[in-house]
């Protein structure tokens, strides 16, 4: 997939966002907006973990999906089979859940620079012109440092050292060999949903939404 082609079924999972949507049907409607249960259609039968990871790039807040009750199972089995030690006061203090949200945003590399707070230009000193942010590069998001993934888990530096850093690679390395895939599998998903015989009449309908309807073409065609 190229990333022109990424970009183009981002910006319709970003349409799709329940957040902005109650979905109370399911089905392709043959009116002039696109509607819940357009939504619903669209992501019927979905991976939730994949799916978690796509609206992940889109949106920075997916504390409350599905996907991600779904995957912290996944970590706290993974927490079981490594033996680490105080697993349940790590439960308790909510800091499995934080490591996993550090984590995912270190996968997605979806924290702000603290230099320019993410926006990717910094003031230019007595002038109103700004230049890139050397921070960052101009990217608006980097890496976390270890010491500010200790202050998120309230924790000393020393004991992240000790303990939680290799937690944090051992989350990291399971993320990099089960999301890639997931997340393959939610866009097939939407891809083969789009592709249904409804779907033209959905398309035919919508004339009130041109763009929405490239780019819903764009997905059904890659």
């Amino acid at each position: 997939m190229s990333i022109e082609d990424t970009d183009n079924l981002l910006e319709i999972l970003a349409r799709l966002s329940p957040a902005i949507s109650q979905i109370d049907s399911i089905g392709f409607s043959t009116g002039d907006k696109f509607t819940s249960s357009d939504v619903a259609a669209c992501l019927c039968g979905c991976d939730d973990i994949g799916l978690m990871g796509l609206f992940k790039r889109v949106d920075s807040d997916i504390s409350h999906s599905e996907g991600f009750y779904r995957l912290y199972a996944k970590i706290l089995g993974l927490g079981k089979g490594k033996g680490w030690k105080g697993r349940r006061t790590a439960i308790e203090t909510g800091r499995l859940r934080k490591l996993l949200t550090i984590c995912l945003d270190d996968y997605y590399v979806k924290h702000k620079c603290r230099v320019c707070r993410g926006t990717g230009k910094v003031p230019v000193p007595n002038s109103p012109l700004t230049r890139t942010c050397r921070s960052c590069k101009g990217e608006r998001f980097k890496q976390r440092l270890d010491k500010e993934r200790a202050e998120i888990l309230s924790v000393t530096r020393s004991e992240y050292s000790k303990v939680w850093k290799s937690r944090h690679k051992s989350v990291m390395e399971y993320l990099q060999d089960t999301l890639p895939n997931r997340e393959a599998n939610a866009r097939e998903r939407i891809r083969r949903n789009l592709r249904q015989g409804t779907i033209k009449t959905f398309v035919t309908g919508c004339q009130a939404d041109k763009e929405l309807i490239r780019l819903l073409k764009l997905a059904i065609s890659n």
